[in-house]
């Protein structure tokens, strides 16, 4: 089998297993996030702080979740306007 060149798109696509599922990517930029809170860094802390909290708690989406990771839900979850820096100020139990 012929090694695939990362610069060799046709290649690596034709070497690319065949699957009757769809793979879709998450489409969530942090230019996206960014309108609904003051600054990366604060992203990061409220991005991280949701993903815990549905990673380990098991709480409730308010995106469907589909097959995506708790961090791009969160990060989709702050796009959408669901979750804002308020979170931080929640106290853990």
């Amino acid at each position: 089998m012929p090694v695939a060149k990362p610069s060799n798109f046709r290649t690596i696509a034709r070497l690319a297993p065949a699957s009757s599922q769809e793979i879709t990517m998450a489409r969530v930029t942090v230019e996206d996030c960014l309108d609904k809170v003051a600054n990366r860094f604060e992203l990061i802390m409220v991005a991280s702080k949701r993903a815990r909290q549905i990673s380990n708690d098991g709480v409730e989406t308010f995106v469907e979740q589909g097959n995506d990771k708790p961090t791009v839900v969160a990060l989709r979850e702050i796009a959408e306007g669901k979750i804002n820096a308020s979170i931080l100020d929640e106290i853990e139990d």
